[in-house]
């Protein structure tokens, strides 16, 4: 046991990997640790709201660049400034029309959308631009593994919407002072990463060219065409569940959903992430120079994070309800029992997160894209099931759970696939060009 502590203490990709975590662990601890103030001073109506417009603007985070911000790790080196301006004008064009789809779901209750207020599509549109401006500055400083910055704005990022959001619920605000401090945060972590990026605004305008433009779209075509739509389709897979039964049982229910996964998803965010940017740029790097490598990294990864997920279902289950209460507050008696329900998908999440970025490096997209949307379309069968047999919110929200679960283990067995073949294609491209 010492010798693999030792080892893992050595390797470059454990340190990375722990420099990361580390700043995630920090922006985690502070929302978890105000969710008790937070569950006090807002009502779950409020969080309710915060669930649904979070939802939205994730389904469409990575999209609003039209997919090129996946291609920045691993893009030739003269592409990437060029490959920046693109994203950019992409966002400006994009920003919105999907604010006025927003507005529409709101309006026609589409996806169970209908709970928010209409006046909820100006954060969404706010923290949508925000939000897409950190993707795809973060993708510019993961290419350079510059994780450090990356931990340091984590954490500034997380303090400022959870100081942000508590301070605005003590003045009275409603979901409006969820949904501004959440937007808030958002802000301050493009303009730190902005500033220690290198990227300049005057160097966007002389890429915007049709002649430069239909370079790039034609050389990263494959990015728009199934990483960006697969990118919504697969938020749309995690996210659908909240609009869902806040149109089935209500948005308090959403609310304390949303809470609560937060919660158990803490660490597939604060492991899986940092494994999966330290992953993705690993990976890229042994495709460029060592492609032989890469299914056994994929094996170690794996292998690694479906023994955490095991201990989190298990840690979970051993939890009281009244606990749960305790920490949350007397209106959070079905806390306990939701987060059991909850705790399949959250162990999946964890090992599926970091894994998938295979695709972004081996291509892959059109096979995930067709997993996303059997995916969509299972969440969706299993509500309409909920909603014929009166199930419980429980019980729908556990099938939900379940589902989300059997699904990603089969689709893990499709990243694996999809490594094994692209790294023996690559070996063999070697082959032929040494010989």
């Amino acid at each position: 046991m010492r010798s693999l502590l030792l080892r893992a203490k050595q390797s470059s990709f454990f340190r990375a990997t722990f420099l990361l975590a580390f700043g995630t662990a920090i922006a985690q601890l502070i929302p978890i640790a105000l969710t008790p103030i937070l569950t006090r001073i807002y009502s779950t109506d409020d969080l309710g709201v915060l669930t649904l417009y979070s939802s939205f603007v994730i389904v469409f985070t990575g999209a609003l660049s039209l997919g090129f911000g996946y291609a920045l790790v691993s893009a030739d080196e003269n592409d990437v400034l060029p490959l920046t301006s693109l994203c950019f004008l992409s966002l400006a064009v994009l920003t919105i029309p999907i604010s006025l789809l927003a507005l529409a779901c709101i309006h026609w209750d589409i996806l169970g959308l209908g709970a928010l207020p209409t006046a909820s599509v100006i954060s969404i549109g706010l923290s949508m631009l925000v939000a897409e401006a950190f993707f795809v500055v973060r993708y510019v400083v993961l290419r350079h593994g510059s994780y450090r910055v990356l931990s340091e704005v984590s954490v500034r990022q997380s303090l400022v919407r959870s100081v942000a959001q508590v301070v605005l619920g003590l003045l009275g605000t409603g979901w409006w002072g969820l949904t501004l401090g959440d937007a808030a945060g958002r802000g301050v972590g493009v303009n730190t990463l902005w500033s220690r990026c290198g990227l300049q605004w005057r160097a966007f305008p002389q890429f915007w060219t049709r002649s430069e433009i239909g370079r790039l779209v034609r050389k990263y075509r494959d990015y728009a065409l199934y990483s960006a739509p697969g990118s919504i389709v697969d938020s749309l897979g995690a996210q659908i569940a909240a609009p869902l039964l806040a149109a089935q049982f209500g948005i308090a229910v959403a609310g304390q959903y949303g809470v609560i996964s937060r919660l158990l998803i803490l660490p597939a965010t604060l492991i899986g992430g940092s494994v999966a940017d330290v992953f993705h740029q690993r990976l890229a790097q042994i495709d460029r120079s060592r492609p032989h490598q890469a299914p056994k990294l994929f094996l170690k990864v794996a292998i690694g994070l479906i023994a955490v997920s095991a201990v989190i279902v298990v840690v979970v289950a051993l939890i009281p309800d009244d606990l749960w209460t305790w920490a949350l507050g007397d209106s959070w008696s079905m806390a306990g029992a939701y987060a059991v329900a909850i705790a399949p998908r959250a162990a999946a999440l964890l090992v599926v997160s970091p894994l998938s970025r295979s695709v972004l490096v081996y291509g892959g997209q059109r096979s995930k894209l067709v997993y996303n949307i059997a995916r969509v379309v299972a969440v969706w069968a299993v509500m309409a099931i909920s909603a014929r047999e009166d199930w419980s919110a429980v019980k729908a929200i556990a099938m939900v759970s379940w589902t989300q679960a059997a699904m990603s283990c089969v689709y893990i067995l499709l990243l694996w696939q999809i490594t094994r073949i692209g790294a023996s294609r690559k070996r063999s491209v070697e082959t032929d060009t040494v010989g």
